[in-house]
């Protein structure tokens, strides 16, 4: 791993500017990491940090102005008309004037440089040198690396994930493969990146997907068109029949879990003992199934020229009740207004359509049981209060 000299006042031990180092130390980015001001150095050894030290989102080549700005320009379809204006702003900004600009003051610069390591392997595999901003997002347990690749023109190439553990590795393989299984496919309604190449390198898994292009311009009132004739299309390529919910794998592979891997955990055992109730004591209820893309969310789509593009496939299944991806889409778009809440989970589940009492409980239960599973790797407070929430309402929900 890299050592990390600060050049700065503000401390670093186990903040969030630590935790980017330790992913370019993953990556193979050895040496000694320097925080300093923009405009130490050679700019073609320094990733900069946007935008400022108490919230690093991301690290863009200072090198680079044409893939700095092209980094800060993805739009997902959660944004709003002023954080989009403020995206194209800053992003225009580094375009013009490069890593002098208001919206970054420090950078990390890697003594022997940014073309090593993971980065050489994918300037080799990909027949072409090439130069990477990167995120981490929020502490998950599904937490990587993002690399996204550019030329030396600074034309992107694509996103790299990457998989540092075993919890991250099977979701970088999983995503790999329902990526190539969807893209042989006929989707007329959505879109999703092709994938570019996929293995793994000292002991990473790796996963590259070619580049979908975003605008700012997209209008948000025919969002909820095309996700509802995308949510129909996966329905109808994955339906696969209707059948008691006893005899389905899905449940059965909950059961197992739960069974599998017993927990002192309060939490884990009142989710395991509703997980038996749904299958006691509706068991022999009919549900149609199909497929879920698993975050079904406004920040993994996008509107480009009238089609939904969609990203982040690594929770993909099928063979799981029909509709989890609605509820789920209905669930964060209220926690997104009204916060994390029994009251709010009630409020929107309460509006399902008459008769979805039990895909509701279904979709508690699976939600919960893969946070919980996932608190296995990584225990986030956040992840687990929402975990709470979740099944406190699922209980309510089966003694309904």
């Amino acid at each position: 791993m890299p050592s990390l000299q600060v050049n700065s006042h503000v401390p670093m031990e186990g903040g969030p500017v630590a935790a980017l180092c330790h992913a370019l130390g993953e990556l193979g980015l050895a040496g000694r990491i320097t925080l300093e001001p923009v405009g130490v150095g050679s700019a073609m050894d320094s990733l900069v940090i946007v935008p400022n030290l108490e919230n690093p989102r991301i690290l863009v080549p200072a090198g680079q102005r044409k893939a700095a700005s092209a980094s800060l320009q993805r739009y997902s379809a959660d944004l709003g008309i002023s954080t989009r204006l403020q995206r194209l702003f800053a992003a225009q900004a580094m375009r013009l004037w490069g890593p002098r600009t208001p919206i970054a003051r420090h950078q990390l610069r890697l003594a022997r440089g940014i073309n090593q390591g993971l980065v050489a392997y994918l300037s080799e595999s990909l027949g072409q040198p090439v130069t990477f901003s990167m995120s981490i997002g929020k502490v998950r347990a599904n937490r990587k690396p993002i690399l996204q690749l550019f030329s030396t023109s600074g034309e992107s190439l694509g996103f790299a994930k990457v998989g540092s553990n075993e919890f991250t590795a099977r979701l970088v393989r999983q995503e790999a493969q329902t990526l190539r299984e969807l893209g042989e496919q006929r989707l007329d309604h959505l879109e999703l990146p092709s994938v570019l190449h996929s293995g793994s390198w000292e002991g990473l898994e790796l996963l590259v997907m070619a580049t979908m292009p975003t605008t700012a311009l997209a209008p948000p009132r025919r969002l909820a068109r095309l996700r509802a004739r995308a949510e129909g299309e996966l329905h109808r390529v994955f339906f696969a029949g209707r059948k008691p919910l006893g005899s389905s794998l899905w449940l059965a592979s909950w059961l197992s879990a739960a069974r599998q891997h017993e927990s002192p955990w309060p939490l884990w055992q009142r989710w395991s003992i509703a997980l038996e109730q749904l299958a006691g004591r509706y068991g022999s209820e009919q549900l149609e199934f199909s497929a879920t893309h698993g975050d079904w969310t406004a920040w993994n789509m996008a509107d480009y020229r009238g089609r939904l593009q969609v990203w982040d496939w690594e929770r993909f299944a099928a063979n799981v009740p029909a509709g989890l991806d609605r509820l789920h889409f209905a669930v964060h778009e209220a926690f997104g207004r009204s916060g994390v809440s029994e009251q709010t989970l009630r409020a929107v589940l309460g509006e399902a359509k008459r008769g979805e009492q039990l895909l509701a409980a279904c979709y508690l239960a699976d939600l919960a049981g893969r946070y919980l599973l996932g608190e296995r790797e990584q225990q986030v407070q956040a992840v687990q209060q929402k975990t709470a929430v979740l099944v406190a309402v699922l209980e309510t929900t089966l003694g309904d």
